[in-house]
């Protein structure tokens, strides 16, 4: 952190940096996904009409998830071929 720094950090901010923010945010995550997240995934307090398309919206983000892990996975894989070769 302080290779060409202009001013030297203290040793604190490492280890909030290393310890504390990540427990923080893991913490904030594990909150939310119990408070919000559970109740959207189970489409809770959502009209009957919104459902479908919420579902649909949900699968094609599905889809463009799986579809842009076998993108990556087929560039590794051409990647690896190319530096073996």
């Amino acid at each position: 952190m302080h290779e060409g720094a202009a001013i030297r950090i203290p040793r604190f901010f490492k280890f909030v940096l290393t310890y504390v923010t990540p427990v923080f945010l893991i913490v904030m995550m594990v909150w939310w996904s119990y408070i919000e997240a559970i109740p959207k995934l189970m489409l809770e307090g959502i009209p009957e009409d919104e459902k479908g398309i919420r579902t649909a919206s949900r699968l094609v983000m599905l889809g463009i998830l799986v579809f842009q892990i076998f993108l990556i996975r087929y560039a590794w894989g051409r990647k690896a071929r190319k530096g073996t070769a």
